[in-house]
């Protein structure tokens, strides 16, 4: 799995164990924060859902593991991306049509699947609740109309002076399809009337409500969440969260509304939600407010209204500042797969995929024989690899492999004699290295088959009129010289030296 998809599975994955969390703090001390404190702990959860960096400190808590064996290949810069079996010798593979396309289609991974999956979900996702408020606007406008009654005109606009919105342009509609009030418009606000008898002591309450959501830009917050939802479609916790920001952020409202009045406004307060219950209305849209809600939740919400004790406000900063913590903080949860890398050391984290033995059988196998100069670990875009240097007639060849899988990333010569830099191999020098029909690789494996101990060498050569390979297999203190036939795969000459 790549670093960026890792980071966003990681990051999904922390993120449901916060909005866990939260859930439980507002279970279990029910009466302890306000409506207002609940809404923003659920704001900075939702922001951080959305933002795709997360500060870390250290190197993670949790480690999880590489999912690299379906992956496709990192390339250097300059290095063009190939895919090699190493035991088909690499000039079957160029010269074979359908080796290409086999190689092009096993380089559709796993991970871009999973990436093809999730944006076609995060599509169809946002595009569904778009098309809906697009159905949504186009029904009000068809059953609804502009208020002309004087009475409620003057108490929308004095409503309106009294919370400093009198520059707005926020327009007022009445619509038969609807049981509640509600804000919706982003460029050309309007709050919505269902066609009721209210009294003016009702409609003042009820613009106070879409005006508190209208200055607190809660239509924003709303398109958000649906961004939310849509990048974590997979996620069903997002969009039990989604569900509790848009409940809080209504009986927040409804606190900012009732703040300092008495006991007998509270009550009438909650006769007004209570006589919304009911009528026609339309599916609710996650782009607009809804003054109503619907039924659930709706008793914990008359409840929080009759309330009038005060909460304990140390307390509810000290959980709002927890969850924003926790929450910024949540990248140092997991650590990815190179700070995973770095917990142990370097030689440690290698041997835990490919032996450094067995990138230098890769490295001679590619190059079809020589000698290692040098091979060293690093990493190259956050992937760790190998540089192994290969000797072979007067050239320098330096291969690149990947840590883990063990395929080739990349490839250049130089000249030995000259001491020139390395340049990219070409598409004809890397065709003649692998041309026999036994490949350096496969004579590895027999001359193993023969002889446990550790590769010294593999070059082309000649013997008894044959080309063979040579293979020196180091065993304690024997050395074991292996001729095998490079037609045939035979051993032609098996010889023995105490290098003692």
């Amino acid at each position: 799995m790549t670093q960026p998809m890792f980071s966003f599975m990681s990051s999904s994955l922390v993120m449901t164990a916060i909005i866990a969390m939260t859930f439980a703090i507002h279970t279990f001390f029910p009466k302890t924060f306000s409506a207002k404190i609940r809404y923003r702990m659920w704001i900075v959860v939702l922001l951080w859902l959305i933002i795709p960096i997360r500060p870390s400190i250290g190197n993670g808590i949790i480690s999880l593991p590489f999912f690299t064996q379906a992956e496709s290949t990192t390339t250097l810069a300059g290095a063009e991306e190939e895919q090699i079996v190493l035991d088909i010798p690499l000039a079957d593979v160029v010269n074979d049509p359908v080796a290409q396309e086999n190689t092009a289609f096993l380089s559709l991974s796993f991970t871009n699947i999973l990436l093809i999956v999730w944006g076609v979900g995060a599509i169809i996702t946002f595009s569904y609740h778009l098309l809906h408020y697009i159905q949504f606007t186009r029904t009000i406008n068809r059953w609804g109309f502009l208020e002309e009654d004087e009475q409620v005109l003057t108490t929308f606009h004095k409503v309106q002076a009294k919370m400093g919105l009198q520059n707005k342009k926020i327009r007022l509609m009445t619509c038969s399809v609807v049981s509640t009030s509600l804000l919706t418009g982003f460029l050309r606000p309007v709050v919505i009337l269902p066609e009721k008898n209210f009294e003016l002591e009702e409609l003042e309450l009820i613009f106070r409500h879409e005006f508190i959501h209208y200055k607190r830009h809660d239509l924003f917050i709303k398109l958000l969440s649906l961004l939310a939802v849509s990048i974590h479609w997979f996620n069903p916790f997002v969009y039990l969260m989604s569900a509790a920001l848009q409940a809080e952020g209504e009986a927040s409202c409804d606190q900012d509304v009732i703040q300092h009045t008495g006991e007998k406004n509270r009550h009438f307060y909650a006769e007004i939600i209570i006589g919304m219950i009911g009528g026609k209305h339309l599916q609710k849209t996650f782009l607009s407010t809804n003054f109503y809600g619907g039924k659930k939740g709706i008793k914990k919400r008359l409840e929080s209204i009759i309330d009038a004790s005060n909460h304990i406000s140390s307390l509810s900063y000290f959980a709002l500042a927890f969850v924003i913590v926790i929450t910024i903080f949540s990248g140092s949860v997991f650590a990815s797969p190179l700070q995973a890398a770095t917990r142990n050391s370097e030689v440690d984290y290698f041997r835990q995929r490919i032996e450094m033995e067995e990138a230098q059988e890769i490295a001679l196998s590619i190059i079809g024989g020589g000698t290692i100069q040098e091979i060293e670990t690093s990493y190259a875009n956050e992937t760790p690899i190998f540089n192994v240097t290969v000797l072979y007639d007067h050239h320098l060849y330096a291969v690149t492999l990947h840590a883990t899988t063990g395929e080739i990333i990349g490839l250049q010569t130089g000249n030995f004699d000259e001491n020139l830099p390395f340049n990219e191999a070409t598409e004809e020098e890397t065709r003649e290295i692998s041309q026999s029909p036994i490949s350096s690789n496969t004579a590895i494996q027999i001359a193993k088959n023969l002889v446990s101990g550790d590769l010294v060498e593999v070059d082309r050569d000649v013997e008894r009129g044959r080309a063979v390979w040579y293979v020196a297999i180091r065993s304690g203190s024997t050395v074991h010289e292996i001729y095998i036939d490079m037609e045939t795969g035979e051993i032609v000459l098996h010889e023995t030296y105490n290098d003692n």
